[in-house]
Parts: structure tokens; sequence; C-alpha cells
């Protein structure tokens, strides 16, 4: 795991997922379908679902870590988790979707924007930043 930095995670929020959504829009039927059965998704609303749901969780885990530097992330099983959140999301739209995405984008962004140089050189916070946004981003990101 590399460290990451405040402005890093900021820019990734900021410039990056938002392009990544761009880019998912404008993937032709022919592109989005190989590109999401790499990623393990079998639709963009999972797969966007996915996203929102991890960072959801990073959300909570970082709240709960500004308060107690000694709290840890409880171990998820990726696999169940990303189930779990398919299942749960098989009923939306891609409407319905975009601006959970956008939503739950800006809270991170202005979570992350609070933290304080403390808060961001809390290993346990930086886990949270590193696999649940920066790193999470580069295993997304369209190619």
């Amino acid at each position: 795991m590399e460290k990451v930095t405040k402005a890093q995670v900021i820019n990734n929020l900021t410039n990056d997922w938002t392009e990544y959504i761009k880019g998912i829009e404008t993937l032709s039927d022919d592109m989005k379908r190989p590109y999401l059965k790499r990623q393990g998704f079998t639709t963009d609303i999972a797969l966007i679902s996915h996203i929102i749901a991890w960072w959801d969780d990073a959300y909570k885990n970082i709240e709960q870590m500004k308060k107690d530097l000694q709290y840890k992330s409880p171990d998820q099983d990726a696999d169940t988790f990303n189930a779990e959140v398919v299942k749960r999301s098989a009923h939306k739209s891609i409407t319905e979707v975009l601006p959970e995405f956008e939503e739950a984008r800006k809270r991170l962004l202005r979570l992350v924007e609070s933290l304080d140089e403390g808060n961001i050189e809390n290993n346990e916070i930086q886990k949270e930043l590193f696999w649940n946004i920066t790193n999470h981003y580069k295993g997304h990101k369209i190619e």
C-alpha cells in the first residue's frame, strides 16, 4: 500500500472519479460489455453501486476513526459485500444510480477536506483512503 496525501485524494475525487463516470457513459455497448466483464459486473449500475457502497463504508469508518484513532475497520469479505450490493441495486436504473454516485463522491470529498494532518497520517485512515478511493479508481480505470 502506498501512502497517499490529502491533495492526491482530493484530486482523485474531484477529477479522476468525475471523469470516470463520463468515460462509462461514453463507452459503446461493444466496449462496455467486455469492460464490465473484466470488472466482474454485468451492468454499469452494479459497478457504480459497488463503488458507492465501498465509499459509504469508507466514509463510515473514517468518521469513526476521527473520533477514535485506535478504531480499526472491520474485516469485510469483498465477494460477499459486492454480491449484496449487486442484489440491492438490481431494481435501480442508471438515472437513480448516477445522482447517488455524485452525492457519495461529494460527501466523501467533504470528509477528506475536513481531515487534519494527524488524521491523514493515521494508518487506518490511510488504508481507507488508498484502498477505497485512490487504488479503487486505478482498479476500475477505463483504458
